[in-house]
């Protein structure tokens, strides 16, 4: 197995970032040394920044159907965040999260 790393992960309803949010969601991820799990109601994607995403297929039913669910668990494996956040834009809320986050590294 590779390096131990934090994972963020993501429940909402629909997940369509801009190119925009995903250039920035991937800048936050490295400085985190993170990936992102994001579940929505078109499935499930594994989002690594030295990587293209990965789509997996998931139960609909393991996405959130309100805002944002987030937690962020930590390559020791403590949680440091969770957090729901109503918003009608869950990519703007996934990035306002991460920014609040220190970077690790």
């Amino acid at each position: 197995m590779g390096e131990a790393r934090a994972s963020v992960l993501a429940s909402v309803e629909q997940w369509n970032p801009t190119d925009e949010q995903q250039r920035e969601i991937l800048a936050r991820l490295r400085a985190l040394n993170a990936q992102l799990l994001v579940t929505s109601t078109a499935g499930t994607q594994l989002i690594d920044p030295g990587n293209s995403a990965v789509v997996i297929t998931a139960p609909e039913a393991l996405a959130h159907r309100e805002g944002l669910e987030l937690c962020v668990v930590h390559e020791d494996g403590t949680t440091h965040l969770y957090e729901h956040i109503a918003s009608a834009a869950p990519e703007e809320a996934l990035l306002h999260a991460l920014e609040r986050l220190p970077g690790r590294g």
